[in-house]
Order: C-alpha cells, then structure tokens, then sequence
C-alpha cells in the first residue's frame, strides 16, 4: 500500500512538473530525499541497488532545483541576438 500511494502522489507531481510549478518541484526534491533516506537505509543489504539509487536521486534534485520554467527549452540553448 505504500509503494501504491507514493505511486499516485508521483503521478499527481509529475503533472505539476509538466506545468512547471513550483509546488511539484519543491515536493519531488522532498520525496526525492526521502528516496534516499530509504536508500541510505537497505545500503547493508543492496548495496549496488542503493548506491545507484541515491546517485539517480542525487541527479533527480539537481534536475529540479536548476530548471528554469521561465524559458522554453529552444531558447535555453542559444545565445541572445543583438539587433
């Protein structure tokens, strides 16, 4: 039942990451690092399982707390154009 509710709460952020709101962002960072706690917990019994586990979820807050909503994904790649 756990894992089930988690589920549906990932899937309730994930809309709130494709509209870019702040609110999802700052709960995936928050189930993210709960990830890791969880990870950091079963290290003695999966630790090849663990370590990507908390690498992935290390990538995943790094993901979250550097998007820029503000700017469209064409124009994060370009250079500003001078009239």
């Amino acid at each position: 039942w756990i894992h089930l509710v988690l589920g549906v709460l990932a899937v309730i952020i994930s809309i709130g990451l494709f509209q870019t709101a702040m609110w999802a962002r700052v709960a995936g960072v928050v189930i993210t690092g709960f990830i890791i706690l969880a990870s950091f917990l079963s290290l003695p019994y999966f630790p090849v399982w663990s370590v990507v586990m908390i690498a992935f979820s290390g990538f995943i807050i790094w993901a979250l707390c550097v998007a820029r909503p503000e700017e469209s994904p064409a124009e994060a790649g370009t250079t500003p154009r001078v009239p």
